[in-house]
Order: structure tokens, then sequence, then C-alpha cells
């Protein structure tokens, strides 16, 4: 890949930001130049090396951990490795990364890229090399830079204006946690408290809070056509590609220095080992506190033979001595009692299941209906319902229903009580209607 020219960059630039896992000898800050270098500099941006390591393969991005400098080569399809001291270079660490492989995140288990492509993808695998995923977090459109903190992965949609967040294991994406509202945001990084992003579409850097919240797509400005955003204890880093130099700011966005680091060639990603403050854990899910049980008990029909009313509702407000009976049961809260009453039929065991009685030879194994086995099903003749107290609850039942006396049989009481949208355990009687 060739990318002596800026228009070339904006197809590729991808950026990364490390949350460093501990202090090293030293801290440094470091940057990838276009062609085959990774330079290196002090925090203050002193003692810059523009050629700290040669021989890369037009280097999309670096990142640092304890023991080693990582970087993507865009060109050679891998990923490249180095000690700290820039010496046990090896080009091909990871091969097979992708078709542009352009942005590099490590934390204690893993690294991770991305592939900035139109189907890219988000790849990782172990911190020795070994396993690598291309398809950890498949199917991204233009995925630009990526970051990681004990708790999540971050990358920048450049295409979609977003970042987007995704557990560790790569499970439960969500491709729009952050809108950034600027054009082409490409690099990400974490800290402790805040996420940032670089607009190479735009002159500024962007801010929002851990959670997301309070998107600033302005938080710094000035800059150059920045490609590549870090953070450590202190200061915010940047590459302003369009002016060749590495930029600096307070980690409250003062103190802004456009020409910290000079130089560099058409610099993009950077990264810094000095140590973050670790992020919080994850707010813990709030104790939501257990339901009151809902449930009617104690169901009774006294007396359980009784004959029908001629007329009236199926509650009387007058309890009549001729006609109905005194249901009675308790229900835990005042919820609306629901009342189904069920006749009993004759029918036979199919399968297992009470079923009505067939009248025709059976089609499935010629037998009549005398060879099956008798049982007692229960038909829904009719419902009513009746408006609880907590508590011990009475009322005088007719012995109608929907408008209608029920006829000399046998039946069964069903009370469920409901509340709001909770539908609460239910107990029924049998009961007799007698002439």
């Amino acid at each position: 890949m060739t990318r002596a020219a800026v228009p070339r960059l904006t197809a590729v630039l991808i950026v990364f930001a490390l949350l460093a896992l501990a202090p090293s000898a030293s801290a440094f800050i470091y940057w990838s130049n276009t062609g085959s270098t990774i330079g290196r500099a002090n925090p203050d941006g002193s003692g810059a090396v523009q050629n700290f390591i040669t021989g890369a393969n037009e280097p999309c991005g670096v990142a640092v951990d304890t023991s080693h400098i990582f970087w993507p080569n865009d060109a050679g399809a891998s990923i490249g490795r180095a000690l700290l001291d820039g010496s046990g270079v090896t080009q091909s660490f990871i091969s097979g990364a992708g078709g542009n492989p352009c942005g590099v995140a490590v934390d204690s288990a893993h690294i991770y890229w991305t592939d900035t492509q139109a189907t890219g993808f988000l790849a990782r695998a172990n911190l020795d090399g070994s396993s690598p995923d291309t398809n950890f977090i498949p199917s991204l459109n233009y995925p630009c830079g990526v970051a990681v903190d004990s708790h999540f992965i971050y990358w920048a949609n450049r295409d979609a204006n977003s970042i987007s967040r995704a557990n560790l294991d790569g499970s439960s994406p969500d491709p729009n946690f952050i809108t950034t509202g600027v054009t082409k945001p490409c690099g990400v990084a974490v800290d402790g408290s805040h996420v940032y992003w670089a607009n190479f579409g735009s002159t500024t850097i962007g801010r929002a809070n851990l959670d997301g919240g309070s998107p600033n797509g302005s938080f710094i400005t000035g800059a150059s056509a920045p490609c590549g955003v870090a953070a450590d204890a202190t200061s915010v880093y940047w590459a302003n590609s369009s002016a060749n130099s590495i930029g600096r700011a307070n980690l409250d966005g003062s103190g802004t220095n456009q020409s910290l680091v000079t130089g560099a060639n058409i610099p993009c990603w950077v990264a810094a080992d000095v140590p973050v403050p670790p992020p919080p854990p994850p707010q813990p899910l709030p104790v939501v506190p257990a339901l009151p049980n809902l449930a009617i008990t104690n169901l009774r029909l006294h007396p359980s033979r009784f004959p029908a009313a001629n007329a009236g509702d199926s509650i009387a407000r007058k309890r009549r001595r001729a006609t109905g009976t005194t249901v009675s049961y308790n229900d835990s809260q005042a919820a609306t009692a629901h009342l189904t009453v069920l006749k009993a039929r004759r029918g036979v065991k199919v399968k297992g299941k009470c079923v009505a009685m067939p009248i025709r030879k059976n089609k499935t194994n010629g037998t009549h209906r005398r060879s099956f086995k008798r049982c007692t099903r229960y038909v829904t003749v009719g419902t009513f319902t009746h408006t609880d107290t907590a508590g011990l609850n009475t009322f005088h039942f007719t012995g109608r229903v929907g408008g209608r006396k029920l006829r000399s049989a046998r039946y069964r009481l069903v009370a469920v009580p409901v509340l709001g949208t909770r539908t609460g355990s239910s107990d029924s009687a049998r009961f007799r209607v007698s002439l």
C-alpha cells in the first residue's frame, strides 16, 4: 500500500489508544510513520527518534504493553512485534491479518486489530500470537481504530460517525455506543473516566464519558487531520498527519501543543506507555425487590351442592336461601379474581389426554369407542369476576354464568388472581348443581 498522499490515508487510517497495564522502566510515546518506521519520544516531546524501529511495511498503528511494541503492517497483512528497547524485531509475528490491518490494541491476554474495509472486521489473537481469529467481531463497515480496557473493547466507525463498544469476549456489540456528530472518526482511546477519538475529517479531538454520555466532538481543537489518539495518566496525544507532528494536551483539554514532536512523516497512530488510572468496575444491576406473593387459596363452596337461581347475575348482593351457594377464599392481595366455571363431561383417554368420546371408529387403529378407557374432562361454561380485598373474601354465587342458569351437572370453579400485568396462582373447588 502506498501512503504518500493524504487522500489514500482516509481509506485506511485507524488509530490506536493504549490502556497501559503497568509502568515500564522509562515512559515514552510512540507513533507510526508512513513508509517503514516507528517513532519514539519522551512524553514531553524530547529525545524524538523517527526511526526507532525500521523495516516495517506501511505500519498502520502502534501499541505497547509491559514488554513489547506491536504494529500492523498494512501492506504485509501481518502484525509486527519488538521488545520495548526496539530489538528483537519480527515483522510477521502474526501473519494473515487481513486485507487492510490497521489499528492495534493489547491487554494482558490478547492482541486486537481492525481491518479497515467496507466489509471489515475486528480480530483477536492470544498475546503470544497464537490462535488468531479474524472473525472475532465480523461484518463491520470501515472500523477505524481500536482500544481496550479491563471491561470492554471500543472501535471507531469511520463512515457511520460513531464509536462502538462490545464486551471483552466480543459479545453484545453496540454499534452506536457514542454518536460523535463529526466526520470520519478515526482512532479511539480510553482511560479510567473517558473515551477519546480523533476526527480525521475535521480538526478536533472528541471526548465522552466512559458510559458514552456527554459526547463533545470538539473537546480539543486546532489539530491537522488528526489520525490517532492515546491517553496516559496526565495527557492526551494525537498524530497530526497533515502537519507531520504529534500533539498533546492535558486530560482536561487545556495546554494544547500541536507541535510536541515535529519532523514525522505523515504520522498516524500514537500510543503511550505511561500508566492510566483503571476504569471503575461496571455498576451492579439495581436490586429489584421481590414482588409480594399473589395467590388465591382455600377456595370453598358451602354448600357444594345447590340449585341455580332462575334470574340474576353470577354474584348476588343478598344471599338467597333456596338457590346458590357461598363462595369463600383467601386472596393474598387486593386483586381481581377471575372465576371460571367448567362443566364435567365424559371423555376417553387418547395418547394420555382426556378428549371427547369418538362417535365413529377410530381412524388410526380401527377400534370402537367402547375399547377406550373412560375419563372425566372439563369444558369452560363461562367466566365472571370479583373485586377482592386482601385476606378473606366471600360472596353469594347464584349458579348463573353469562346470563344463563347452570344445568344440573357436576362442575369445577377455578379462581385466578390478576393484579395489573401479574397473574397469580389459582385454586379450584368442585360443586354440583341440582334441581
